[in-house]
């Protein structure tokens, strides 16, 4: 029975509220002014300190500062050295080659180039004994080959690569020999 008389309590004042309009706004009191903030400074005066100021001074124009700043240095006074006698100074010394290395395999220079000489001879006559329009593609790829080593020895003469020459020398001499077996 409580409980039923709670719940029409409730229906009650739920029906008067409605009857009425609904809410009616609450009045509150308006929030105080916010405290002043605290002073930063003491506000009693300052007795007995004594204060030195540097007098006032008289403002200098912008442009005598530059100069001052970008004023050229003054000049150095010349400063007396003992003075040294001049010694001549010797000429460089030539330039010289460094000495080439040498295995036992390298020959000497004149018996070298003599050899070498000799066997791009042979092989320019081999290559003098063929028609270059009358050969086969494969041949005309085989001379061009050889006509290319006997420039690189020709270069490595100059360069007194003496090892490498005489292998070049060699290896164009053969395949012109082989070229003109082929053609004939």
């Amino acid at each position: 029975m409580r409980r039923q008389l709670g719940v029409t309590l409730v229906a009650v004042l739920t029906a008067a509220s409605l009857a009425c309009g609904g809410k009616k706004p609450v009045r509150t009191a308006p929030a105080p002014p916010p405290a002043p903030p605290p002073p930063l400074l003491d506000a009693r005066p300052l007795v007995g300190i004594a204060l030195d100021w540097p007098p006032e001074l008289a403002p200098i124009p912008v442009a005598e500062l530059l100069e001052e700043l970008y004023a050229p240095a003054p000049a150095r006074p010349p400063v007396d050295r003992e003075r040294v006698p001049d010694v001549p100074v010797p000429p460089p010394p030539p330039a010289v080659d460094p000495p080439r290395l040498t295995t036992p395999e390298t020959p000497d220079a004149a018996a070298a180039t003599r050899q070498v000489r000799e066997s791009l001879a042979r092989a320019r006559r081999a290559l003098g004994s063929l028609r270059y329009d009358r050969l086969t593609p494969d041949a005309r790829a085989q001379y061009d080959t050889v006509v290319q080593l006997i420039q690189q020895a020709e270069e490595a003469l100059r360069t007194r690569d003496f090892v490498f020459a005489l292998k070049v020398a060699d290896k164009a001499e053969t395949l012109a020999r082989r070229l003109s077996g082929q053609a004939e």
